[in-house]
C-alpha cells in the first residue's frame, strides 16, 4: 500500500484516546500501556519498510491514565516507551505534551484538560538526540 500510494511517512497513532479506538481493538493511545503490542507494530513496520524505505514515525502523549484508575504519567515510563521505540528502529516522533485519560475525558477533552508538560518533552530531545520531535499540543 505504502509503495502503491506513494506515501511519504508511515505513522503509528499511538495518541488517540476515543474508547471506540482505544478499548476492546487495542489501537490508539492504549498502547502506551500495552507496550509489547507497540514494540511488535514498529517491528512489523520496519520490517516491511526495509523493502520501500520510507520514514517511520509515532505518535504518541506524555502519558496514560486508564478508566481503572493506573496512571503511567511519570518521565521515566515515557523515556523508557520512547527507548524502546527507537531501538526498534522508529527515529521520528509526533509528542502531544498531554496524558491521555482514557474512559474520564472526552476525546475533545483530552485536548483540553490534562496540563501541558512541555518540560518532558523537552526533555526527550536531550535524552534522545538522534532521534527527531515534533511537538504537537
Amino acid at each position: 500500500i505504502v509503495s502503491k500510494y506513494n506515501y511519504d511517512e508511515v505513522n503509528l497513532n499511538i495518541d488517540c484516546p476515543s474508547g471506540r479506538v482505544s478499548g476492546k481493538r487495542k489501537f490508539g493511545a492504549i498502547l502506551m500501556h500495552d507496550k509489547e503490542t507497540a514494540f511488535a507494530m514498529v517491528n512489523t513496520m520496519r520490517e516491511n519498510n526495509n523493502k520501500i524505505r520510507v520514514p517511520i514515525s509515532v505518535k504518541t502523549r506524555v502519558g496514560i491514565e486508564l478508566d481503572d484508575g493506573s496512571v503511567f504519567d511519570t518521565a521515566d515510563h515515557l523515556f523508557e516507551f520512547i527507548g524502546e521505540l527507537r531501538n526498534r528502529g522508529c527515529r521520528r516522533f509526533v509528542i502531544h505534551a498531554r496524558k491521555c485519560v482514557i474512559g474520564g475525558l472526552s476525546p475533545a477533552q483530552n485536548r483540553l484538560v490534562p496540563p501541558l508538560n512541555y518540560p518532558r518533552v523537552y526533555e526527550l530531545c536531550h535524552r534522545f538526540p538522534d532521534c527527531d520531535f515534533i511537538l504537537n499540543g
